[in-house]
């Protein structure tokens, strides 16, 4: 079969693989007829995690596994041994990852234990358990997002993408449009961070046009415009941006959330300053840095600092600029973001490159360029190469500048991301 017409098909891998030699005995004749061989050999108790453990997509860790699968004829502490006989009879796999164990069901063994779910009528109220843990986790760690946990939690998030997607996908399934705009509110950072902008954008645009969505709470939908509108931003698509955000300024506004408020001018300021309309951006970005404060918010009014900086910079202010953005830098310190920090340390060495400060400007975007790579922010990464580029240019060193700008090139065309937020457009033009 072609490669197109195999892939069209693996989600019926069984009906796929079944032509197995005549001359086999017949539990080997097909894949499913194996499994099947396998599943009954299984003791009662394993039967039941392993089914219900085919909730879970691309990897789950035990207290996932005890918290989602337990319950309903499954004692929680029973989980940790019937998991473990499931390894040792190949059907779970396991491995270390950063200290602590983790297990994956094979994808095709996977669609056979949702098929055996499916056959005794639990499907529907593992995979709500299975969603449920999923936003409790996501909105816990979200806090965490935002201080010295950060590069760790960006790691977890990723390594629980899968199943995120699939706790996102089951309430839009479900038509539960309040909780998965919550998972968006409470991943709209690790998007943002890690570019996965269509990701996190998609489920949104869903909520918001989905069936049911007129009686969506404002709160809820207040929350789905603005993870839309960032992640549009995100994209460049300044044009659907900016009416997403508008509408979430509005109805958070309306419903008295400052912090909401302050989060969708925030985004709003970004997507003016990447579109150079610097006066716009200013005062959305000043304005949201205000709300953040008098909330008691200061990762929220650290990059909201930092954006100003850049617009004042662009509009030549440039002592202006560095006061913002060193007071950015502070609260980024004190509270232990490093996105913020990145953001703040490259505005900071756009001022030193307008001043032809070349060798602080160097330092500061050298820096930059680490906490970024930490981070897995490659737009950032970008960011910092071309202004290393720019330096290089303006020093003389042409073959370093070309060789910069060519890295930042291919990784630019490489990634998702195609805003370009940078500190004075003017420098890396010339």
């Amino acid at each position: 079969m072609p490669v197109e017409e195999i892939a069209n098909r693996l989600d019926d891998c069984f009906r796929l693989l079944s032509a197995g030699s005549r001359t086999a005995m017949p539990r080997h004749r097909t894949l499913h007829a194996t499994m099947d061989w396998s599943h009954e050999l299984l003791p009662e108790e394993e039967q039941i995690l392993f089914r219900r453990l085919s909730v879970f997509a691309g990897g789950f860790t035990l207290d996932a596994a005890e918290s989602v699968c337990a319950g309903e004829g499954l004692e929680r502490d029973a989980v940790l041994d019937l998991l473990s006989h499931l390894v040792d009879k190949s059907l779970v796999r396991m491995r270390e990852e950063s200290g602590e164990a983790r297990y994956r069901l094979l994808e095709t063994i996977r669609q056979y234990g949702r098929e055996k779910l499916s056959e005794s009528g639990e499907a529907e109220k593992f995979r709500e358990r299975h969603a449920g843990y999923y936003l409790a986790l996501a909105e816990a760690a979200e806090p965490e997002l935002k201080g010295a946990w950060q590069v760790a939690w960006l790691e977890r998030f990723e390594q629980e993408h899968d199943n995120l997607r699939a706790a996102i996908s089951w309430s839009l399934e479900r038509s539960n449009l309040q909780d998965a705009a919550r998972l968006g509110w409470a991943l709209w950072l690790f998007w943002w961070i890690r570019g996965h902008f269509a990701e996190g954008r998609r489920p949104m645009d869903q909520a918001l046009l989905g069936e049911g969505n007129a009686a969506m709470p404002a709160s809820a939908r207040a929350q789905a415009l603005y993870v839309a509108g960032t992640m549009a931003c995100g994209q460049g698509d300044h044009r659907s941006a900016e009416p997403l955000l508008d509408e979430s300024a509005t109805l958070f506004r309306e419903l008295g959330d400052r912090r909401g408020v302050a989060y969708a001018l925030g985004s709003a300021a970004v997507l003016a300053i990447t579109q150079e309309r610097y006066e716009r951006g200013i005062v959305y970005s000043e304005e949201a840095t205000d709300l953040f404060l008098e909330v008691g918010d200061k990762w929220g009014a650290a990059p909201m600092l930092g954006c100003s900086a850049v617009g004042w910079l662009n509009r030549g202010e440039h002592g202006r600029a560095k006061s913002l953005a060193e007071r950015g830098l502070a609260l980024c310190r004190e509270t232990g973001d490093k996105h913020g920090t990145s953001i703040a340390l490259s505005t900071l060495a756009g001022v030193a490159q307008a001043e032809r400060n070349y060798e602080r400007a160097r330092d500061l975007f050298e820096e930059g360029l680490t906490v970024s790579a930490e981070l897995g922010n490659q737009a950032d990464v970008v960011h910092c190469l071309a202004g290393l580029a720019s330096i290089a240019a303006a020093e003389g060193t042409i073959v370093r500048a070309a060789c910069l700008w060519g890295a930042a090139e291919a990784l630019f065309e490489k990634i998702e991301a195609v805003y370009a937020y940078v500190p004075d457009r003017s420098l890396h033009r010339s």
